[in-house]
């Protein structure tokens, strides 16, 4: 809803909602930095667990990946190159971060424990990274041409294009709509306190049980539905191009 609305302020203000969406970038990565920081999270299981509330369910962490996306979907309306390429125009600058995310594991699952600053600046970056890297898939498999793109991004689209993926995906595609139950079960649904190794094997369990449940809802009402339906619009064209 609220993207649709700056979508409609877009066309009269652009620069206001450029702004805004800048604003709302920077405050999500303020908002990262400060609750790490405020919690004093390590890099521990038991930390993350107990952080989760504020860190990983919280929507407002959650819409760095819809910013990353939008901006990758108004480059590609504009015809501009993506945000990834913007931002490092040239193999040097790649390598460069590439050294940085390299330092940044290092320092966070190194024997050494991490200061809350450093994990901070590695969870923003993998994000991020993980965002765009998913935004910079979609932009280019909606090419007709992929032969400018790196190797192994033309391999990777292959196995994603192909047949037994696409068919695996439906199946996927229930599981991410009911995820967000087993997450919201395991943060709000209970009235004490977990240990981090009981509340591991309580994830595992739901996911199980709601990821059966998604296939089995798959195969008993989406394949049918989607075979009816093509089944109805293919006999609606039919009758139109004969009369």
């Amino acid at each position: 809803m609220v993207a649709l609305l700056m979508l409609f302020i877009h066309t009269r203000h652009p620069r206001v909602v450029r702004s805004l969406v800048a604003l709302i970038l920077a405050g999500n990565i303020a908002y990262t930095l400060l609750v790490m920081e405020i919690l004093k999270v390590g890099g521990n299981f038991d930390d993350f667990i107990h952080s989760g509330k504020l860190l990983y369910v919280s929507p407002i962490v959650r819409t760095l990946a819809y910013i990353v996306g939008g901006a990758y979907g108004y480059s590609h309306v504009r015809g501009s190159p993506t945000p990834f390429d913007q931002i490092l125009p040239n193999r040097w600058a790649k390598l460069g971060l590439v050294f940085l995310m390299l330092y940044l594991t290092n320092q966070v699952v190194g024997p050494n424990p991490s200061s809350p600053l450093l994990i901070t600046i590695f969870m923003i970056f993998l994000r991020l990274l993980l965002a765009a890297g998913t935004s910079h898939l979609i932009r280019i498999g909606e090419k007709a041409d992929t032969s400018e793109s790196y190797p192994p991004i033309r391999w990777l689209l292959v196995l994603l294009q192909a047949s037994s993926i696409q068919r695996a995906g439906r199946f996927t595609y229930a599981i991410y709509l009911l995820n967000p139950i087993v997450i919201l079960n395991f943060y709000y649904s209970f009235s004490g306190g977990l240990q981090a190794d009981f509340f591991f094997l309580l994830i595992v369990a739901h996911s199980v049980i709601c990821y059966v449940l998604a296939n089995a809802l798959t195969l008993t009402f989406e394949s049918p539905f989607n075979r009816l339906s093509s089944l109805v619009l293919t006999t609606m064209f039919s009758k139109e191009k004969s009369l």
